[in-house]
């Protein structure tokens, strides 16, 4: 987010720039999680961990534009937030699961 907000605060587009790499990061992340083989006990819990992480993934393609689509910014960055918070369920989840074994 620091990187969002120096931009914002110098309505300059050029820090976004350094999210592309945050984009390669999530992709690289999301292609393992793919790989993993999961039991089928846990498997909607993986499920729900991918999708989070493609929200937040997907989130930081759009903050790329918030200077220059302001809405498809804003747009993402309530997107991002989305991710993040379901990252805190999956947390939830998971230790829910792990508690019950």
């Amino acid at each position: 987010m620091s990187i969002v907000i120096a931009a914002i605060n110098t309505n300059d587009s050029a820090p976004l720039s350094r999210l592309k790499e945050k984009v390669v990061i999530y992709q690289q992340f999301i292609s393992k999680i793919i790989a993993l083989k999961t039991p089928s006990s846990v498997a909607p819990i993986h499920l729900h961990f991918l999708q989070t992480y493609e929200t937040l993934r997907s989130a930081t393609i759009g903050l790329q534009n918030i200077i220059a689509d302001p809405v498809v910014g804003i747009a993402a960055l309530t997107e991002y937030r989305t991710g993040f918070d379901g990252l805190m369920l999956v947390k939830r989840e998971y230790d829910d699961f792990f508690a019950s074994k």
